[in-house]
């Protein structure tokens, strides 16, 4: 299971970047807490939850936490995490 996030990038801290980034997390080991997570999250369409990025941080091999402004935070097992 997988699931990726398309970042809409503050122009403030990122001037000469693009305004949008994909991340993907692939062969997510703990999914259903991972899904069950972004289920509380506002959601602005069918599949596409909205909140903001505080950071993203590798704590360990294959495990991210994925920390959210105002919603907490998860830790995410997986076997990927690339931009795409």
């Amino acid at each position: 299971m997988e699931i990726t996030l398309n970042i809409k990038l503050n122009p403030f801290s990122n001037k000469e970047g693009p305004e949008s980034s994909k991340i993907r997390f692939g062969a997510i080991k703990n999914y259903s807490e991972v899904s069950k997570f972004f289920q509380t999250l506002p959601k602005s369409s069918e599949d596409r939850y909205v909140a903001e990025i505080f950071e993203i941080k590798n704590t360990e091999k294959s495990s991210w936490l994925l920390d959210l402004d105002s919603y907490g935070s998860v830790r995410i097992q997986c076997s990927h995490f690339d931009e795409i």
